[in-house]
């Protein structure tokens, strides 16, 4: 090893401009650090070379330590947080970084909470698994409550109760799956040919009509236990029950459980 003076004389506390080491360093201490390296202000505090060229630094910002190269790079966040960092910029980048690479993958993920997926549209790509659908992208799930109404198509009303109202539905990618159990407490002169019940979603327009779908509502009036047929239709937010609306009472109550596509 040797040490080349650029400035300053050597004394008890010499100070350096340059150091250069030709052979290698070793440094060892017991019971405090090994070396303190103090900067005033955020930026590089060691810049790391091979062969003369830049291949990285680690840094500070914010009180955190910063490591990384050019725009890659990590701010250890001691709130325990890992934020992506620009090491040019020393600022945060959002949305540009890859963690492993293709032939070049990390192994299992071991979580304790959620995986979060901040875009709409992203979600977990199963491309790699064998198909021939035109899509291997698992992009939404979701789990909740929608207040439904039951509407004539021509004209009066159907009042639901309050608190059975609603139905359940749970959206996993493009499927619905609704089910429930809702009560009328009024019916103010409807007429038509139908009533619509509505959805959280709409239904899909697929090609050859396949977003459409059928089934039936079982239907309670006055201790008689029926069945209602029901249509769903491309685009619409509704099914649409095949009953003469006049022949609803009050009172009546609906259960149903059926899916669709959105």
């Amino acid at each position: 090893m040797s040490i080349k003076q650029q400035g300053g004389v050597f004394g008890r506390h010499p100070e350096f401009s340059t150091i250069e080491v030709t052979d290698g360093a070793d440094m060892s201490a017991t019971a405090k650090p090994v070396q303190t390296l103090n900067r005033s202000d955020d930026g590089d505090i060691i810049r790391l070379e091979v062969a003369g060229s830049y291949v990285g630094a680690i840094g500070g910002r914010f009180g955190d330590m910063t490591i990384g190269t050019g725009s890659i790079g990590f701010r250890f966040d001691n709130t325990t947080k890992i934020v992506p960092w620009n090491m040019n910029t020393n600022l945060a980048t959002n949305g540009v970084m890859d963690l492993g690479v293709t032939g070049a993958a990390f192994k299992n993920l071991y979580l304790t909470e959620n995986v979060v997926i901040g875009t709409s549209g992203k979600g977990i790509d199963f491309s790699a698994t064998s198909g021939t659908g035109t899509s291997e992208l698992f992009d939404d799930y979701e789990e909740g409550y929608h207040t439904t109404t039951l509407t004539p198509n021509t004209s009066g009303s159907i009042t639901l109760n309050p608190g059975v109202d609603t139905m359940a539905y749970t959206k996993i990618g493009r499927l619905v799956h609704v089910s429930g159990q809702i009560g009328g407490s009024s019916v103010s002169s409807p007429t038509g040919t139908f009533v619509r019940l509505s959805l959280p979603f709409a239904i899909a327009n697929l090609d050859e009509f396949s977003g459409g779908l059928g089934g039936a509502i079982v239907y309670i009036a006055s201790g008689t236990v029926s069945q209602l047929l029901f249509e769903g239709i491309e685009g619409e937010t509704s099914v649409r029950i095949s009953v003469d609306p006049s022949t609803l009472v009050a009172n009546a109550s609906y259960k149903f459980s059926f899916s669709y596509l959105t």
